[in-house]
């Protein structure tokens, strides 16, 4: 006993034991201290150990291992109190009675000491030998997939004020597994309010440790040996249990649907009452309840209910409402409409800012004293939206780099004097192929933070040089301007490509359609058998495509092949389609190419279409194909050719190396610089033109779509009296 016998003295003596093993100062208990039961301090020297593995049945000497404090152990007690056993009970003397090696307990090596296993867990509290109780070893039971000790339950709910001892306990009925908390209330409590007390436990213990249940008795019933006789607590409440459920099965308690409901409901998470509004998932029901309630549904009604419509219909009112409905059709096309729109909750923090909102605005596009730039610079000026418009552009000898942007929109009469106009220009005198742009560290990291997005549409365009010659502006420029994307604001990259990026694969590889947002790597191998400035924009398309993959914010455009606009005309005199036309009206012949399509979309088509896109959110991140929506509406070389007769041209098809012997008749024909690409084999006897025989299907399903909410967006085809304007804007060569 303790020296001073003025405080209060607790003994802790389990059966096989004959003595004290255990002493506490009842005085120094503290109110905080009931959250977990202080078992007191040992009398003995032992410390505390865990078993190794389980224990096997007549083992010798059991291992041990050592732990240290707040971790949990079982009590083991050793001395002359021991008894030998229980009286003819030899299998539970061999699992309660064991032996460690004495040194691991600190003893003399050599000899073993015989414990006693109570089954009681524990843990030190700290330094001064005093330990708290947990709770037994064999009332850990698993809930929803949990391991649960029974008493971190109890000793939970007797902190609540009117609570005074707790014994918690797993039903297991015919379909459910519930906890189920039984109380003796605090004396002076005239009325408890166990809704209360459930509802607070809500607020400290993990869900699937809430009991689904409460329910409040004057004692406990005892067991032989003076314990709470856990077993006659289940056999008595399994007894009520069937007896109400025998009773709400009598006709006179059930009505309708919605009662059978609330009835099964209540059995399977054993609760007096459950409110027929409130989601049964959120009161507890697991996935393995609800996956036996939707048999007992079946079972009762013959009409089979998914797990899909259970979520969606998680009440008794509910779920009733769509038992008794006729159409029971479980595949919902309304959920695909969902399931998209769900998808994008991400997208308002996973894009850039708008670039048109009001404190944005600032343009930085490159390409701007091209044909197709020049349009696109024309058509950001004129929004309101747009403040500043930053042009990359390279001067030449005398003129500098505003003089090329000025003079590129003069040239399609796009220029407009206005003040207020031409100070949105800001030209930046730069280089593509320069790490910085040409514009120096300080300029470069100014731009990276000024810009609120970027348009590049910059390349050297040529049909003749190989990939070595347009290797550094287009692919270096490309991976500068990426670059310049990825620094200072959050912003997005809208890259203009080509839909030569799929060179001849339809040839080569016999593909049949490509998709928008289909990979580029399956027509690799296509690629030798193309000309260099194509192969340039395959690896710039693809380098924008791997950024993107990485994260950068990025579009993609592929336009066909882009003709002047449609009221004038005006177009690009220098460009495939312009030498064609009037190299073949100059010699009065036209190449026979069968099997081959050419993509014709006007300039202000396909800027509208890109800024349109450019502006909404939900479009980011995607590649277009800037082509006739219809591939009935696109033209081939033969349609072409007879656009031609029908503007009054007397041209005729002939043989693809007749047609090449008649140009070259002619000295300074527009064709000529294009000869190299004409002339020269790439497959076999097939020049580089004739490799476009049967082109895939570009797929506009994204083009499509982005386009819905702008009918005013509208293909123009190519006839005889665009083709006409076109002609007369171009110079005669």
């Amino acid at each position: 006993m303790p020296p001073s016998l003025e405080e209060e003295v607790s003994v802790e003596c389990p059966p096989p034991l004959a003595a004290k093993s255990s002493w506490l100062s009842l005085a120094k208990l503290t109110v905080a201290a009931r959250s977990s039961t202080v078992f007191g301090r040992i009398a003995t020297p032992y410390v505390t150990y865990q078993f190794k593995s389980s224990i096997p049945r007549g083992a010798g000497v059991v291992p041990l291992v050592d732990i240290g404090t707040h971790q949990a152990g079982e009590i083991c007690v050793a001395g002359p109190q021991v008894s030998p056993g229980y009286l003819n009970r030899p299998k539970e003397s061999m699992k309660q009675f064991i032996h460690v090696d004495s040194a691991t307990l600190g003893e003399k090596a050599g000899a073993s000491i015989r414990l006693y296993r109570t089954g009681d867990l524990a843990k030190w509290r700290d330094s001064s030998g005093q330990l708290d109780y947990i709770g037994r070893a064999d009332k850990q039971v698993k809930c929803s997939g949990h391991r649960v000790e029974l008493g971190d339950i109890e000793r939970t709910l007797e902190r609540h004020p009117q609570v005074g001892s707790c014994v918690v306990i797993q039903h297991k009925q015919e379909d459910s597994e519930a906890l189920v908390a039984y109380i003796i209330p605090v004396k002076g409590q005239a009325q408890v309010q166990l809704p209360a007390i459930i509802n607070w436990a809500k607020e400290i213990l993990p869900y699937y440790m809430v009991p689904g249940s409460i329910q409040s008795l004057k004692e406990f019933p005892l067991s032989s040996a003076g314990k709470i006789d856990r077993i006659a607590l289940i056999s008595d409440s399994y007894k009520a249990a069937k007896q109400e459920k025998s009773e709400e099965q009598q006709p006179s308690q059930v009505e309708g649907q919605i009662d059978w409901l609330q009835s099964h409901l209540q059995g399977l998470l054993n609760v007096s009452y459950l409110d027929p509004k409130k989601n049964i998932f959120s009161l507890g029901v697991s996935s393995l309840q609800a996956a036996q309630l939707v048999g007992k549904i079946r079972q009762h009604n013959g009409k089979p209910v998914t797990l899909a419509q259970l979520h969606a219909y998680p009440t008794v009112e509910t779920l009733t409402t769509l038992l008794q409905s006729p159409n029971n059709d479980s595949a919902d096309p309304a959920q695909t409409t969902r399931w998209a729109q769900d998808s994008r909750l991400v997208d308002d923090l996973a894009s850039p800012p708008n670039w048109q909102s009001a404190d944005k605005g600032r343009v930085f596009i490159t390409g701007a004293t091209g044909f197709l730039g020049a349009y696109l610079l024309h058509r950001l000026l004129s929004l309101p939206s747009v403040k500043k418009v930053a042009c990359l552009a390279r001067s030449q000898g005398n003129v500098t780099a505003n003089d090329r942007i000025q003079k590129a929109l003069e040239k399609y009469d796009l220029w407009d004097g206005r003040l207020e106009i031409a100070q949105k220009i800001i030209a930046l005198d730069g280089d593509l192929t320069d790490a910085t742009l040409g514009l120096g560290d300080d300029k470069f990291s100014w731009l990276s933070n000024w810009a609120s997005v970027i348009f590049h549409n910059g390349a050297r365009v040529n049909w003749c040089e190989p990939y070595e010659a347009l290797y550094e502006p287009n692919v270096v420029g490309t991976r500068n301007v990426i670059r310049l994307t990825t620094l200072g604001r959050r912003k997005a990259i809208h890259y203009i490509s080509s839909v030569g990026t799929w060179n001849v694969t339809g040839l080569v590889n016999k593909t049949k359609r490509v998709f928008e947002d289909g990979p580029l790597t399956p027509h690799l191998e296509s690629l030798r058998y193309d000309m260099g400035y194509s192969q340039t924009k395959w690896v710039a398309d693809e380098m924008v495509q791997r950024a993107r993959d990485r994260g950068l914010p990025a579009t993609i455009y592929r336009p066909g092949f882009v003709i002047g606009d449609s009221s004038r005309g005006y177009g690009n005199a220098d460009d495939f389609f312009a030498r064609l036309i009037m190299g073949s009206i100059q010699s009065g012949q036209f190449p026979h190419l069968p099997h081959q399509r050419l993509e014709y979309v006007t300039v202000e088509f396909v800027c509208s279409a890109i800024l349109h896109i450019a502006s909404k959110t939900e479009c980011l991140g995607q590649s277009y194909h800037l082509v006739p929506p219809d591939v009935a509406q696109s033209l081939s070389i033969e349609e072409t050719c007879s656009l031609l007769n029908q503007a009054g041209y007397p041209v005729k098809q002939v043989p693809y190396q007749e047609w090449l012997e008649g140009i070259q008749k002619y000295l300074g024909s527009p064709l000529e610089p294009l000869l190299p690409m004409l002339q020269e084999p790439v497959l076999g006897d097939l020049t580089r033109l004739q490799t476009s025989i049967h082109p895939p299907v570009y797929d506009t399903q994204n083009f499509v779509q982005a386009l819905e909410d702008r009918p005013d967006i509208k293909y123009v085809s190519l006839d005889p009296e665009l083709l006409q304007r076109c002609i007369d804007f171009w110079p005669t060569f």
